[in-house]
């Protein structure tokens, strides 16, 4: 699997903005997904993970998504601005990106944030994949 991050200016605003998460079947055979990603921010500092994990948007019910060789299936990714918490800021320019059958990527950001390192603050949500990207 290939995963990509795309920025969303056009939709991000007010302490939020958006990414969209493209996983891509870079296999032989057709697969399956289906559910939410869980991601969580990696300090670009030291290289462990900060915050709590994401939480889920619940703008879609979950359900299979078939993808043959060459195809992507998207999720939407909810995210706050840091400085909204109150916490201690640090610099990201990676996620983790834990698929719902348990394996896993580090991902580069599309540009460099700030996270919050508080294990009580969830700063990102996540949409369902889907076939195609979420449009507002």
């Amino acid at each position: 699997m290939i995963f990509s991050l795309q920025a969303r200016p056009e939709d991000s605003g007010a302490g939020s903005f958006f990414w969209g998460l493209r996983l891509t079947n870079s296999g032989d055979e057709a697969c399956l997904i289906a559910g939410y990603p869980r991601v969580t921010l990696i300090s670009g500092d030291s290289g462990a993970k900060i915050g709590a994990a994401s939480g889920r948007e619940p703008r879609a019910v979950p359900s299979d998504v078939r993808l043959e060789p060459g195809d992507s299936t998207f999720s939407l990714l909810h995210l706050t601005q840091a400085g909204a918490y109150g916490c201690p800021l640090v610099a990201v320019t990676t996620l983790d990106v834990t698929l719902p059958d348990g394996s896993f990527a580090v991902v580069a950001t599309p540009n460099p944030i700030e996270g919050c390192d508080d294990p009580a603050v969830q700063p990102v949500r996540t949409g369902v994949f889907a076939a195609e990207p979420v449009r507002f």
